[in-house]
């Protein structure tokens, strides 16, 4: 029985919904994560310049024992500076550049190459850092604190919107996932915690999962990860567990930028489980009819946030 994507004359209304349901949450709660975010980085930001001797004291070794500076010496730069546009600019090896963004070093990288690589990256960013506010590094001497912090603000600012982005989408998928799992538990179901995460098939009626892979038939190890796998209280021998994926935007234009992610996965699961495989996306945020006609084409079906019941429909 599908859920949403045959009742296209409620798409206008609940896309509508949706849109209201995450401006709400967003006026809401984004203030206080940028807020936080904004003083949380400009202290790190003021670290690490301190750390590298106020930029003065670029090299090899600094980056060695601390990767995790690069960051900020990106962000230090004229222009700031992408990951890729350092990579391609030093010539060095993207991975190196992804692994110290974490604050970590390639572990399989010899010694010799490292340093070699390490001594491109701090030549790129030496001949690139931003001396209109780094205004010491062009006087050749220290600086004074309020120079420090006031670099480091700037600094900040162009590291924190990232940082504050990335918490606000962490944060709302798990404002989604706590909508699925209250509605769960008032249906009677149990969380189930003592199965490796590709032990679906052990799964008792009457349970979830969160955060599953799936195996599938695309390719040697191939799997499908999912954000929920709900065995439904009246088991289906012949039929999977219902599989969600949580999934929003915020804005219209990325969720049509988005609009066929989703599509392999489907085809995927109904390539391994059949036709019968129930993926079901649970929506929050800007959903237009582009997006929405895209999933029911594709044979995906979903269930609004603001109206987390009708996965009742799914079977569950």
């Amino acid at each position: 029985m599908a859920v949403n994507l045959d009742k296209p004359h409620l798409w206008r209304q609940d896309t509508k919904s949706s849109v209201d349901c995450y401006n709400k949450w967003f006026m809401r709660f984004a203030p206080v994560a940028f807020r936080e975010t904004r003083v949380e980085v400009t202290k790190q930001v003021e670290q690490a310049i301190l750390d590298a001797d106020d930029l003065r004291g670029l090299s090899p070794g600094l980056l060695r024992s601390r990767p995790g500076i690069l960051p900020t010496l990106r962000m230090s730069c004229c222009p700031p500076l992408a990951v890729d546009r350092l990579v391609g600019l030093a010539g060095v090896d993207k991975n190196l550049a992804k692994k110290m963004e974490l604050g970590e070093l390639p572990e399989k990288m010899g010694a010799a190459a490292l340093t070699l690589q390490l001594q491109r990256i701090t030549e790129v960013v030496s001949t690139l850092l931003d001396r209109e506010i780094l205004v010491w590094i062009r006087g050749g001497r220290a600086p004074t604190t309020t120079e420090r912090y006031r670099a480091s603000a700037i600094v900040a600012g162009r590291m924190y919107r990232t940082v504050a982005n990335d918490r606000l989408r962490g944060a709302w998928s798990n404002h989604q996932l706590s909508a699925l799992r209250a509605y769960l538990g008032s249906r009677g179901y149990r969380e189930f915690l003592g199965l490796g995460r590709t032990q679906y098939e052990r799964a008792k009626p009457g349970t979830y999962r969160l955060f599953v892979k799936m195996p599938a038939a695309m390719g040697e190890n191939s799997a499908i990860c999912v954000d929920a796998l709900v065995q439904p209280i009246a088991r289906r021998p012949d039929r999977p567990p219902v599989l969600i994926k949580a999934e929003s935007h915020v804005s219209f234009e990325q969720a049509r930028k988005r609009k066929s992610v989703h599509l392999a996965s489907a085809l995927g699961l109904r390539m391994t489980y059949g036709d019968g495989a129930p993926l079901v996306l649970l929506l929050g945020g800007y959903c237009d009819g582009d997006y929405l006609g895209t999933q029911a084409a594709g044979g995906i079906d979903w269930v609004w946030q603001h109206r987390v019941a009708d996965i009742q429909a799914a079977g569950v």
